[in-house]
C-alpha cells in the first residue's frame, strides 16, 4: 500500500525508513548467525544428529522434565538469546528426550556449553543407548565450572542400526543443585 503526502518531505522519510526496515529484518532472524544451527560454530552441520540452543519452547519439545519456564536469557557465548536453566532434586535423570532410531549403524559424540550457578556440585549430561542400564553403551560430559565452558565427550557412542538414542541432563540429588547448558549436540563420528 501506497502512503500519499501531500508533503514531499515526508514521502522520502517514508522511503527512508522503509529502506532502513527492510535493511534491519533480516538482521534480527540471523542474530546468532550459523552459531544456533551449527553446534561447533563452523563444522559440517549434516553430521549433527540433534541440535539445540534452546532459544524457544519448540526447542524442547519431545523433553521429559522441561518446561518454556527452563529457558533463561542467559546464553553461552555465541549461543544466540537464551539458554537452558535446569535444576534437580532426589528423582534423577532431571530431564531427558529420547531420539528417533536411525537406518544405518553410527558412532556419535556429545558436545555443550554448560555452566554451574553454583559449585556445590558438578552436573552431566549422557548420550546412550535406549536399552537397559546393563547393556547400553553411553558418553558423558561433566559440567563442573561456574563459567560458560565448552564441553566434548572423550567417549563416543556406537548406536547400531534401528536402536534409538538418549540425551539425559543430570544435576542435583539428595541437595537440589542447577546448571546452564546451551549449544547441546550429538555429532555423527566420521
Amino acid at each position: 500500500m501506497d502512503v500519499v503526502s501531500t508533503v514531499p518531505g515526508e514521502v522520502i522519510q517514508m522511503k527512508r525508513l522503509s529502506v532502513a526496515i527492510m535493511l534491519f529484518l533480516p538482521a534480527l532472524t540471523i542474530s546468532c548467525g550459523n552459531s544456533c544451527q551449527d553446534p561447533s560454530g563452523g563444522g559440517d552441520s549434516a553430521r549433527a544428529l540433534y541440535f539445540t540452543s534452546f532459544e524457544t519452547a519448540a526447542d524442547i519439545e519431545g523433553w521429559t522434565g522441561l518446561a518454556e519456564e527452563n529457558l533463561t536469557g542467559e546464553p553461552a557465548p555465541a549461543g544466540g538469546k537464551r539458554s537452558l536453566l535446569v535444576g534437580g532434586g532426589c528423582i534423577q535423570p532431571t530431564a531427558y528426550i529420547v531420539l528417533a532410531s536411525r537406518e544405518t549403524d553410527a558412532v556419535y559424540s556429545l558436545s555443550c556449553w554448560g555452566r554451574l550457578i553454583d559449585e556445590s556440585q558438578s552436573g552431566s549430561v549422557v548420550l546412550a543407548t535406549d536399552e537397559d542400564w546393563d547393556q547400553r553403551d553411553e558418553c558423558s560430559v561433566r559440567v563442573t565450572s561456574e563459567d560458560w565452558t565448552y564441553y566434548r565427550s572423550q567417549d563416543q557412542v556406537v548406536c547400531p542400526a534401528g536402536q534409538r538414542l538418549r540425551i539425559e541432563i543430570y544435576i542435583g540429588g539428595i541437595v537440589g543443585a542447577s546448571m546452564s547448558l546451551d549449544r547441546l549436540a550429538v555429532e555423527e563420528v566420521e
